[in-house]
């Protein structure tokens, strides 16, 4: 502002600070060559950003001004932070969820047990990595698992997951499922039964086709749907009296166990 009635005086000023910034940004750059540069997947809730606030204003006083009545109170805080760091890897080790993600156009399974799960995705998500990490990354950090172990295969065998899954029929833990997938099925002699029927894609459904062969307890309307699609089958089953779940109105549907 001071220069910028000069013609040539700002112009030499504004190259001068851009090559500055040029300069800071190209130094900021190799930090990420530096050994132990940054710290990746650091989980920080709220309770833990006050607690480690609250610990840092009472180590100040104790330290520089020798306040010992601080010591208790500093001793408090630590206590706490290692209880709820206790609590959060005990719920991480102890964890067994599967969860139906809500991502539009797409479909997302995840299957967890402990600090291991997997990912089954279709292929266009797969290979979008900026989206499996705006949509998953959040989740996976604050649930404490491994790095994104994604399958885009029709077939999935995990037996320290306990999770087996052939494009149709799957099985987690106690829990059964089945994908119909827009193929045509066919009345046997016996009904088969699931916990969850997963529609997924923009193939027709007949619900009452399914009903006839397949006995479940709930209908899962996965992300990949499309909204026509979506309607149909809400109206089919209220129709019908089936109890569903959409997770593009109702958010990701997450079965605990």
């Amino acid at each position: 502002m001071l220069f910028s009635w000069l013609p040539v005086v700002s112009g030499v000023l504004g190259t001068i600070l851009s090559g500055f910034v040029f300069v800071l940004n190209y130094i900021i750059g190799l930090v990420k060559y530096l050994p132990y540069n940054g710290i990746n997947d650091l989980y920080f809730p709220w309770p833990k950003v006050v607690l480690s606030y609250a610990l840092i204003l009472m180590l100040i006083p104790l330290l520089l001004k020798r306040m010992i009545k601080l010591t208790i109170p500093v001793l408090s805080v630590v206590l706490l932070l290692l209880l709820f760091n206790t609590w959060h890897k005990y719920s991480v080790f102890s964890q067994n969820r599967m969860v139906f993600y809500s991502i539009p156009g797409h479909h997302a399974y995840d299957f967890i047990r402990g600090k291991e799960h997997l990912l089954v995705v279709d292929s266009a998500l797969a290979h979008d990595q900026g989206k499996m990490d705006y949509h998953f990354q959040n989740s996976r950090i604050a649930w404490g698992l491994a790095a994104d172990k994604v399958s885009e295969d029709d077939v999935v065998e995990n037996r320290m997951l306990q999770l087996y899954y052939n494009g149709s029929f799957g099985m987690f833990g106690p829990y059964r499922f089945f994908v119909p997938g827009g193929r045509r099925y066919y009345k046997s002699g016996s009904v088969i039964e699931v916990d969850f029927v997963i529609i997924s894609g923009k193939k027709k459904q007949n619900l009452q086709e399914l009903l006839d062969i397949i006995k479940f307890d709930s209908l899962i309307i996965d992300s990949s749907v499309p909204y026509w699609k979506q309607k149909r089958l809400e109206e089919q089953a209220a129709e019908l009296k089936v109890r569903y779940y959409n997770v593009n109105r109702q958010g990701a549907f997450l079965v605990e166990m």
